[in-house]
């Protein structure tokens, strides 16, 4: 196989591999490590399918954004809306559910965070924007659902 690869996380832990295809279906292959102490992570992805690469289009793609979401976020980073992998590359941190799909090599955040407190008038202006990017939160770079801003109001 030729194609992308990205890595998923459980917390810290490597579940396994996701890569394209040579047809660019998406695919998915448990590490050897969670085989031993982990759960599967879908009911279409069971643990007994091992290390062999398994279709896990639907599964993947279920945790991304769909309609006017996707198409801001595929325009943000630039990305045609089909690019499926891409889009996990992209955001996989802070795609829905406890997994994190990340590139090769990085690394997952800590769940250690702390929450980000945020100003009334932040949390407005949020609220306000009906979904739409803003620059930062708190004077960082805007993430969709980093425990690091996860966040807290004085309502």
């Amino acid at each position: 196989m030729s194609g992308r690869c990205a890595v998923v996380h459980y917390e810290n832990e490597r579940v396994g591999q996701l890569r394209e295809d040579d047809e660019k279906r998406l695919v998915f292959a448990y590490a050897p490590e969670w085989l031993g102490s982990g759960f599967p992570i879908s009911l279409t992805l069971p643990l007994s399918q091992g290390e062999r690469w398994t279709p896990a289009y639907d599964f993947f793609v279920g945790l991304l954004p769909e309609g006017r979401a996707r198409s801001r976020v595929c325009q943000r980073y630039r990305l045609p809306e089909h690019d499926d992998l891409g889009l996990l590359l992209a955001i996989g941190r802070d795609c829905a559910g406890a997994l994190s799909i990340l590139p090769e090599g990085a690394e997952p955040i800590s769940e250690s965070a702390q929450p980000l407190e945020l100003a009334d008038e932040t949390l407005h202006l949020i609220v306000e924007s009906h979904g739409q990017v803003l620059a930062s939160v708190g004077g960082e770079p805007q993430r969709f659902s980093s425990p690091a801003h996860r966040t807290s109001s004085r309502l």
